[in-house]
């Protein structure tokens, strides 16, 4: 059954980051938007933006786009954009999705969800900038957030990557009325994760403050949408990884073969049920264009490749090409950004 996911991003990235995900999902026959939030368009001024102002910028585009019965889904610091736009988007929502993403607890800021030696680093990062942004540094993407690529990928990928208001990590939310929603959810734990060390885990903390979540376990690291090669074998041919954190509750699903493979079997079914993965298929490596946000629809059913570790030498010249900066559009106001 057809259905419409809104994919929102984690820090210092914009929609173009769904790429490999959304054509998989549109693929197979979903309608998939990707908005680029406030502050976070190539082109945009980040200054003074909030994490308010990239919560309302998702709210209107979800209400432009006249969209209902919606998934949303979440990545990283994009929970924090699902928490405030749930409650503005509750009548149009079907379910919550949060991928390796905060849950916060009211007035909980992502610098104070986060190990101090990380809120420190954000600081003086921002401190140093003239617009009071952070850039992630590469040597943490690499060892901490994409360490299961290789050099080649990392460094492309990082160089795509935008400055991060400083503003969307300090303000403070209010989650009361999220809270109090009664919407589906389901958590996805990449089991390579190493973003959030030790008792800082994503798994230990996060999916339990939601209502009963089916928790469901991703192969991958944190940036698990970008790290796998073209063409990889949908079943790998060894043992599912294992996830290193505890587990999150009794009945956490195993891996699927890729971010959007788990995702389609969760839209395949009820929160309480999940059907065998599909069969795999190539990365779609169109170049980047815009598209209007009612022609998103795809083809017949494929699902993404195993994650795993690129190949060495070579580096897969595919992953160049497909991540491209956006063109620019209007700063404010989310963005669709489509393969």
């Amino acid at each position: 059954m057809s259905e419409t996911f809104v994919l929102v991003t984690g820090a210092w990235h914009g929609g173009w980051a769904w790429r490999p995900v959304a054509n998989e999902l549109r693929a197979a026959g979903h309608q998939v938007h990707t908005p680029t939030l406030a502050g976070l368009g190539a082109d945009d001024d980040p200054r003074g933006v909030t994490l308010t102002d990239c919560v309302n910028s998702l709210v209107e585009y979800v209400e432009r786009a006249g969209l209902t019965d919606i998934t949303l889904v979440g990545h990283s610091w994009g929970g924090y954009v699902l928490t405030g736009a749930a409650p503005e988007l509750a009548a149009r929502i079907r379910r919550l999705v949060f991928w390796s993403a905060f849950v916060p607890q009211d007035g909980e800021s992502l610098i104070d969800a986060c190990p101090p030696h990380y809120g420190e680093m954000f600081h003086a990062l921002a401190a140093a900038s003239s617009n009071d942004t952070v850039t992630l540094p590469l040597e943490v993407w690499q060892q901490a957030f994409m360490q299961d690529a290789g050099e080649e990928t990392q460094r492309t990928v990082h160089s795509l990557l935008v400055p991060q208001p400083l503003g969307t990590f300090t303000e403070k939310p209010d989650t009361t009325a999220f809270t109090a929603l009664d919407i589906p959810t389901a958590y996805i734990l990449s089991t390579e994760d190493l973003s959030l060390p030790g008792d800082w885990a994503w798994a230990g903390r996060f999916p339990q403050r939601l209502k009963n979540p089916l928790v469901i376990e991703a192969p991958g690291s944190h940036e698990g949408c970008f790290t796998r090669p073209p063409n990889w074998p949908t079943r790998s041919s060894g043992p599912a990884p294992r996830s290193t954190a505890p587990a999150a509750r009794k009945g956490v699903r195993p891996p699927g073969t890729h971010l959007s493979d788990t995702l389609g079997r969760v839209s395949r079914r009820s929160l309480s049920s999940l059907p065998a993965p599909g069969p795999g298929g190539p990365l779609d490596t169109a170049p980047a264009r815009r598209t209007d946000p009612s022609t998103t629809r795809g083809g017949p059913g494929r699902m993404l490749p195993h994650c795993r570790t690129p190949p060495s030498p070579p580096e897969h010249p595919e992953m160049q090409r497909q991540f491209r900066p956006p063109a620019a559009a209007s700063p404010g106001s989310a963005r669709v950004a489509s393969p």
